[in-house]
């Protein structure tokens, strides 16, 4: 993200209403994009949204964020996560919360982009990175392979 910024008036449409394309992206990971409106750029308190581009099979790396985080998908998709110790498939439309501090990852496990709404309640989104690949694992796997399975 740019490090100098200028706080908006919101005095115009324009200061209120923004459109994805005005918005910077980042590449967390193989086959993800995330456009992000980090918040206190675009006149909020405490907000920060990203959307995320994931190609099929794409996964960010296992990361952790400080604050709270929460996913929402609204298509019928079937996304890997790893959330903690815990690895399962979900399959939109869905909300997940992840609480402060918790390593978590998901891969998109359908033929399509996924398109995941990423919130932190915060303009802290900063993560952290760890060094292991929760989707190599056995249990995994086969979580993938049942779903490749049902198709």
């Amino acid at each position: 993200i740019p490090g100098n910024w200028k706080k908006p008036a919101m005095k115009s449409v324009s200061d209120f209403a923004l459109k994805k394309e005005d918005l910077v992206v980042i590449n967390p990971g193989p086959g993800e994009y995330v456009h992000v409106m980090e918040g206190q750029r675009h006149g909020y308190r405490n907000l920060t949204i990203g959307i995320t581009y994931t190609a099929p099979g794409g996964a960010p790396p296992m990361h952790t964020h400080l604050g709270e985080e929460s996913h929402v998908l609204t298509k019928n998709q079937k996304v890997l996560y790893a959330l903690g110790d815990e690895i399962f498939v979900f399959q939109g439309p869905y909300m997940v919360n992840i609480p402060p501090m918790v390593p978590h990852s998901f891969q998109n496990l359908d033929t399509e982009v996924a398109e995941l709404v990423v919130i932190f309640p915060t303009n802290v989104w900063e993560y952290d990175v760890l060094d292991y690949f929760p989707f190599s694992t056995p249990r995994a796997q086969a979580l993938v392979d049942s779903v490749n399975a049902a198709r």
